[in-house]
């Protein structure tokens, strides 16, 4: 997990895995377990098959890297990024949420895939509107899930970058199906691909 206020990276039996355990921030010092330093990391994922964790560490914007073995070793992935969320995608690449979705190869290339664009519209690329916070990856059907929560909607965006809007409208608190419902400052999303639902932080509305 990470531990935002703590500056770390922790397993859930309390081990620290990174990051100073005094909480003392930091903005680039790679290096072993708790001799390394974060600032505010925010998200972490972890490919098992690779041994690595990925960390949105947005207070200096990077993107960073922790072995799940050994020593625990910290290094950055890329910088100047400013992350809220991550997902993995299978083609080794990081997907990250800053308002906009964008693309770090795991050799630290940097590329926008969608966002830019006039605030809640739908399009390809550049031409859609995003201002999203949470990411949820549907790796099979090739597509994230990602909370737009300036303007309260829920966005689809396909890995060709294409964005739509699959739930919420405008600000509020309605149950129903699709733009017929309202969220107010939706955040964290997750993705429960066996039975098909999406489960959504609506913060403002707790």
């Amino acid at each position: 997990m990470a531990d935002t206020g703590n500056r770390a990276i922790r397993m859930l039996s309390g081990a620290w895995v990174a990051g100073s355990t005094t909480g003392n921030a930091g903005s680039s010092n790679n290096a072993v377990g708790t001799s390394a330093t974060f600032y505010n990391p925010v998200a972490v994922r972890a490919d098992l098959a690779g041994g690595v964790l990925y960390v949105a560490d947005p207070g200096y914007s990077y993107i960073r890297m922790v072995s799940t073995s050994g020593s625990h070793s910290v290094t950055t992935l890329a910088s100047g990024v400013y992350a809220y969320d991550i997902a993995l995608y299978p083609e080794q690449q990081v997907m990250y949420a800053g308002g906009k979705l964008s693309i770090v190869t795991y050799t630290g290339n940097v590329s926008l895939l969608a966002g830019g664009g006039s605030s809640g519209a739908d399009g390809g690329g550049s031409a859609a509107g995003l201002s999203i916070t949470g990411v949820a990856l549907d790796s099979l059907a090739g597509v994230l899930y990602a909370t737009d929560t300036s303007i309260h909607r829920i966005r689809c965006i396909t890995i060709a970058g294409v964005v739509t809007t699959v739930a919420g409208w405008s600000q509020g608190f309605v149950n129903g199906a699709g733009t017929l419902a309202a969220f107010n400052y939706p955040y964290g999303v997750a993705l429960d691909a066996a039975s098909g639902s999406l489960y959504v932080t609506d913060r403002a509305n707790s």
